[in-house]
């Protein structure tokens, strides 16, 4: 009979994998929970307000931050993000402002990797990585060498296509940009580009000499995520069945590209090869179809105003705004 009791049960459920909520701040201590996994990333943005992004991950440990609007080194604080717990995390009083104001809304974008990080020596440089194989993410440490050439394991046994990397350090004018991997999304040896900044692709390997393969990726000399002797952390995702990371090209049309994918989407980040393109990011929890709501880039502070309009599908994605953000005549990279 054609009913759902005679589908097999999927492999893995992506909802204990990814999910997005939205809390309110209270100003004192708050448990963010609903998400049925413990998770391994948390990204934090408030929604009404220009406080910074705040990303905090279980490899570093729940006191220390980074934000990916800016080059600032890694943030410690211990009154903002307290503990992971088993059905999402909790929150301290915040005297920072940029998780838990008083009655500000934030949005959490919230990753499971694979627990706490674990010896990884497949590259030449030793890495300490958390990783989820079934989603194809991982989350690794490493200390940089400043010797091109050198390899860091990643420890996803499959091809990552964006590797997001942050040196950690306090570095020269004060910080590094987050440098991002994008050669295998668009097959161009070494292609790179910065989350930090609206700044279009970067041609050529100075970060990434080499292409990333199933087991390692190659580090370039530059201090961005290989300064010597500086921690760095990085991010990384394969494609999967929960997972898709790849391009589309803009038409300036109100009909826009349609992006086929194996699942609907929960998030989506993307940036277009243009300098004034930003970091857009959306999610199945906050409304992203009408002009009326603010879009969130990962680049900037500020809540904008609403980059465009686009259309999450059973199959996919497709974007219903001519030119803009989302649909300028130029290649777009999306996670």
């Amino acid at each position: 009979a054609l009913c759902t009791d005679n589908l097999p049960d999927p492999l893995v459920d992506p909802r204990k994998n990814f999910k997005a909520v939205m809390y309110t701040g209270n100003g004192a201590i708050q448990s963010i929970t609903g998400l049925d996994f413990q998770p391994d990333l948390v990204w934090m943005k408030a929604t009404g307000i220009a406080f910074v992004h705040r990303l905090c991950d279980v490899v570093r440990g729940t006191t220390k931050y980074l934000h990916s609007n800016d080059i600032s080194p890694e943030e410690v604080r211990t009154d903002a993000l307290t503990s992971f717990n088993p059905d999402g995390f909790s929150l301290g009083p915040d005297l920072g402002s940029a998780s838990n104001t008083l009655n500000q809304p934030y949005i959490s974008w919230n990753f499971k990797a694979g627990g706490p990080a674990v010896p990884n020596n497949d590259g030449s440089i030793p890495s300490e990585v958390s990783v989820n194989k079934d989603m194809g993410f991982s989350v690794v440490k490493y200390t940089g060498n400043s010797t091109e050439g050198s390899t860091v394991g990643h420890g996803l046994g499959a091809v990552p296509q964006i590797i997001i990397a942050k040196n950690l350090d306090i570095s020269t004018g004060g910080g590094e940009s987050w440098v991002v991997s994008i050669g295998n999304v668009n097959g161009v040896v070494g292609d790179f580009m910065t989350l930090n900044t609206s700044s279009p692709i970067n041609k050529g390997g100075g970060q990434f000499p080499v292409n990333p393969g199933n087991t390692v990726w190659t580090l370039g000399g530059a201090p961005n995520a290989n300064a010597n002797g500086s921690p760095n952390i990085a991010y990384c995702f394969a494609n999967t069945e929960m997972i898709q990371a790849g391009q589309y090209t803009g038409t300036m049309n109100e009909d826009g590209p349609f992006v086929s994918l194996p699942f609907s989407p929960a998030f989506l980040m993307i940036k277009g090869d243009f300098d004034t393109l930003n970091w857009n990011m959306f999610d199945n929890y906050r409304p992203h179809q009408s002009n009326g709501d603010k879009g969130i880039a990962a680049n900037l502070a500020p809540v904008d105003t609403y980059p465009g309009s686009i259309d999450f599908l059973s199959n996919g994605f497709k974007v219903r705004t001519g030119g803009g953000q989302l649909n300028h005549s130029t290649e777009f990279v999306y996670l």
